[in-house]
């Protein structure tokens, strides 16, 4: 299945912050980045800049933290800001923000206008970098959960804007003993309030994911002795779990009781709610379970499947991440080897 706009990798994670310092040394503590750049965007930088299709200033700080399993742009804006990295934390705080799937020509771009425009697909914010780099956010929230940044190139050798300072962590901050275990990005998971099969359809028309496979969550059937901030858990929900390539996405849908999806709805609406990063054993979770708590991070969510040899685990981040929760896979004795299909979908193998 081929999508209209090709996933060439899985550059970043872009999240919204107010205190970039503060989450630098966060992310590096937890994810283990060892260095990030750190730009000053300032509206006289970009070329014909725009939000919401409307010229609008852009001055905002761009910090992207690479080295580690999993990259990060933090975006906070600065004075005078009008993109959506301001609209967004004006309305909802901090919190993840937008996926970085693509990179390609501009002839590529060129051609794939018209399929947007069918689709009555536009963009949300956009500016030119420099004379050979743009980035575009296609307004796709509403069927993705997200919007998408797509990076065009021109020329030979295009070029962006050097950092105006990099920042690095030592092992002392990267590597701490008992640290949780951080593999990759296995995916990212949406919350809808539309129907999964919604916004299946809209991952396989637009990015052409092409694998998938479902879940439903109800507890003391497909989930046991699950709980949700130390209560009995009453959360039913369905998953779509799908992958192309380097893109691995987890698109839940509530069906009703208390939980940290319904959470995410009533505070920010639909959108990126949490990340999984992580299948452990059970002798290193035990360590890491309390590093996490030492670290201002506790347990939201946890249940087991029903034969009790994999923990699902939802360490809440909030405090410390940007109002990011983590999912964390504990695997206990007798756990089987993850094999299949839908272990390649999740894996990424």
């Amino acid at each position: 299945m081929s999508g209209i706009i090709p996933v060439t990798g899985m550059y970043h994670l872009g999240v919204v912050t107010d205190d970039y310092k503060k989450s630098m040394e966060a992310y590096s503590r937890i994810f283990g980045i060892p260095r990030w750049e750190i730009r000053k965007l300032k509206n006289e930088y970009f070329g014909n800049p725009r939000v919401h299709g409307k010229a609008v200033k852009q001055n905002f700080l761009s910090v992207l933290g690479t080295g580690g399993p999993i990259s990060f742009e933090l975006c906070q804006p600065l004075a005078g800001d009008g993109t959506l990295y301001a609209e967004y934390l004006e309305e909802h705080g901090t919190g993840l923000h937008h996926v970085s799937p693509t990179v390609m020509s501009q002839a590529d771009f060129d051609r794939l206008l018209p399929e947007l425009e069918k689709r009555g697909l536009g963009f949300s914010q956009s500016a030119d970098i420099s004379d050979t780099i743009s980035y575009w956010y296609v307004d796709s929230d509403k069927e993705l959960g997200t919007p998408l940044e797509l990076i065009t190139l021109r020329g030979d050798k295009p070029a962006g804007r050097d950092p105006d300072e990099i920042v690095e962590f030592g092992p002392e901050v990267t590597h701490a003993p008992n640290r949780l275990p951080i593999d990759k990005l296995y995916h990212y998971t949406v919350v809808a309030r539309q129907s999964r099969d919604l916004m299946r359809s809209a991952y396989e028309d637009l990015l052409g994911v092409d694998r998938w496979y479902g879940f439903e969550s109800i507890p003391g059937e497909s989930v046991v002795e699950g709980t949700y901030n130390g209560e009995p858990d009453t959360n039913r929900f369905k998953t779509w779990s799908g992958r192309k390539g380097a893109l691995g996405v987890e698109i839940v849908e509530p069906l009703g009781g208390a939980s940290m999806f319904e959470e995410k709805l009533n505070r920010s609406g639909p959108g990126i709610q949490h990340i999984m990063t992580t299948i452990t054993s059970a002798e290193k979770w035990a360590a890491s379970e309390k590093w996490l708590a030492a670290e201002g991070c506790s347990i939201a969510h946890r249940a087991w499947t029903p034969d009790h040899t994999v923990e699902v685990i939802f360490v809440d981040g909030r405090n410390r991440l940007d109002n990011m929760y983590l999912e964390v896979l504990v695997q206990h004795e007798g756990a089987a080897e993850m094999v299949g299909p839908e272990a390649d979908i999740l894996l990424g193998n």
